[in-house]
């Protein structure tokens, strides 16, 4: 293998697959960077909550399908974080003690 390339083994037939990819996603971590393409809120959170050790509480179930693409500093204060996405997507963020309240807004146009 080279540096930029991903094998993949299949389970069935031990059959490996070896692929060029973009490695930012898989090392961004290391820069610091949250990095999430068009991923699920819920999914962008729970990574959160495990980050800065703070609970999830949804009012709305279908806030957790909202997507969102971009990169966050790691070590930002986590109300920084949750403006930035909530600044680009139709969800709101209350902090409240330890736990983070979410539920949709749906009076964006976003």
């Amino acid at each position: 293998m080279k540096p930029s390339q991903q094998a993949i083994v299949q389970k069935t037939d031990g059959d490996i697959t070896i692929r060029d990819v973009d490695t930012t996603p898989y090392t961004a971590w290391t820069e610091g960077i949250f990095l999430f393409d068009n991923e699920r809120l819920e999914t962008i959170l729970d990574k959160l909550a495990l980050w800065y050790d703070v609970e999830l509480f949804y009012q709305n179930e279908s806030v957790k399908n909202v997507c969102f693409t971009g990169y966050l500093k790691r070590y930002d204060n986590i109300d920084i974080i949750l403006n930035a996405i909530e600044s680009t997507v139709s969800a709101t963020f209350h902090i409240k003690e330890r736990t983070i309240i979410i539920n949709k807004n749906e009076y964006t146009n976003r």
